[in-house]
């Protein structure tokens, strides 16, 4: 836990510098409810870049988030580019809709009828087609003890073990 939060002191302190280019993506086991809540924060001028490659034309993402269009384009680039196992089973995600951070976007999914996680794989190649030096940081929270991890285009998964 103390790893996290010093890691996260670190990025917030960076993330305003904003010198290179990285995501943070929290799941998080919510055992009462039988759920895994994602929630990915995002460089808005980083997504603005994918998205403008993927869609072949310039996008304002804070004006269409502002208009309520953000999610339509946001959606199927998210869950083309982040995907889950559990247990080895391919992991239906619920895309809940997006938040404007003030420089960063707010991703939220969610997970339904997870009992428990054994083993959880996570692929991750948000903003990957943009920048080689692109960081996705995955910190994976389950009965209160949280595991990390860095991918990066050339290891663009992880697999958390219990």
């Amino acid at each position: 836990m103390t790893a996290k939060i010093f890691l996260t002191a670190i990025l917030s302190f960076f993330w305003s510098l904003h010198p290179f280019h990285v995501s943070v993506t929290d799941i998080v086991h919510k055992k009462d409810q039988n759920v895994l809540q994602i929630t990915s924060r995002v460089f808005l001028d980083d997504l603005e870049l994918a998205l403008n490659d993927v869609k072949g034309e310039t996008l304002d993402v804070i004006a269409l988030s502002k208009a309520g269009k953000l999610d339509d384009i946001l959606k199927p680039y998210f869950l083309k580019n982040f995907n889950l196992r559990i247990d080895d089973k391919k992991s239906s995600l619920k895309y809940l809709g997006s938040q404007l951070d003030q420089d960063a976007l707010m991703i939220f999914i969610e997970v339904e009828d997870v009992k428990k996680v054994s083993k959880l794989f996570v692929r991750n190649t948000l903003i990957f087609e943009k920048y080689d030096d692109q960081s996705n940081i995955i910190h994976f929270n389950y009965n209160d003890e949280v595991t990390s991890a860095r991918l990066h285009e050339d290891n663009p998964y992880v697999v958390f073990e219990r």
